[in-house]
């Protein structure tokens, strides 16, 4: 993702990519957390300034 993405371009990327990476498919529990802790945190930045 390049900075400046709009929420639809994050959200995209995400859900393309979430069944790679889901911790069941590659067993990364760390990673899959931080993955998940940075989304969770770009999804409440962008609720937060209401960027669409």
């Amino acid at each position: 993702m390049l900075p400046g993405s709009s929420w639809q371009e994050v959200r995209a990327v995400w859900r393309r990519n979430l069944l790679q990476w889901y911790p069941d498919q590659d067993d990364d529990t760390d990673l899959w957390g931080r993955r998940n802790a940075a989304y969770l945190l770009l999804a409440a930045w962008y609720e937060f300034h209401g960027a669409s």
